[in-house]
């Protein structure tokens, strides 16, 4: 299986090589697909995702390098993986790892075993350059937990005022997967966002079809500046957004979304990403 850029990150000269890990019994990855079929069980496990979009995930953006696990009498028990994203911030580009699904067998929940791969992951933002990792707790509770290691920057997100499908009037409905469309509008709207996760046309695609197959429609307005991501429920006609650069949809409620670390080495400034938004990160 091929290693995918996550991120398009060569385009900004950004170094997005990652190392395998061997020390405290955590190992690096070879191609074997017992492996590979070792971690979709564990993730759907863990999370209850579909096959379909696991193996969505692991077809566009696994690699060996790009993910941390612990294996248990040669069975991988514990597996985190580091994705690379773009962040614009003060109109410079900076390299970013996301950890995203943290996983842990049940039976071995509560022995430091997650604790030992995130220490590692941090090794390599720190080695690799990274400006910073950030991940989306699963639950509140969780916050504290990530706090441990150093992740206590929170950011915080818009709400999406309620509402119904009378006010669709204006946009329609994309029946097909037109991610190019909604990436360039994204892109072209978002561009003088001071600080923001740069998506790839990769990524943009992946959060595009994973999203229709479980169920999001995506609109498009008139004049094809505009987009609303959401679930719809004909029962009551609420509109649940997903994700939108209609800013008119937001109210003035912010909510926990993340958590940040910064990496002190690499940047020693005053490094605000409170407000930075993640409706369009893998969940």
């Amino acid at each position: 299986m091929q290693s995918k850029n996550l991120g398009n990150i060569n385009k900004l000269n950004l170094d997005n090589n990652l190392t395998e890990v061997q020390n405290f019994r955590l190992s690096g990855l070879n191609e074997g697909s017992n492996q590979v079929d070792e971690l979709k069980k564990l993730w759907i496990d863990t999370f209850g995702d579909t096959k379909e979009y696991v193996n969505t995930f692991f077809d566009k953006f696994y690699s060996p390098d790009n993910v941390i696990v612990y294996k248990e009498n040669g069975k991988i028990v514990s597996s985190l993986y580091m994705i690379d994203y773009c962040l614009k911030y003060n109109d410079k580009y900076y390299k970013i790892m996301y950890l995203y699904a943290l996983a842990t067998d049940n039976e071995y929940r509560c022995k430091g075993i997650m604790s030992m791969l995130i220490d590692k992951a941090d090794k390599i933002m720190h080695n690799k350059g990274y400006v910073g990792a950030f991940l989306i707790p699963a639950e509140e509770s969780l916050y504290d937990y990530y706090g441990r290691f150093g992740f206590t920057d929170i950011i915080y997100n818009k709400k999406y005022t309620e509402l119904n499908s009378d006010y669709l009037y204006n946009y329609s409905y994309v029946e097909c997967y037109d991610n190019d469309k909604v990436y360039e509008i994204d892109n072209s709207y978002r561009y003088l966002e001071n600080t923001r996760i740069v998506l790839s046309a990769e990524q943009n695609e992946f959060m595009c079809k994973t999203f229709i197959d479980e169920g999001g429609k995506i609109y498009i307005n008139s004049d094809k500046d505009k987009y609303i991501m959401a679930n719809t429920y004909e029962c009551d006609e609420k509109l649940v957004i997903y994700s939108t650069n209609d800013y008119s949809l937001y109210d003035k409620t912010y909510v926990k979304a993340g958590l940040f670390k910064k990496n002190v080495e690499v940047f020693t400034g005053k490094f605000d990403v409170s407000k930075l938004n993640l409706d369009k990160i893998l969940e």
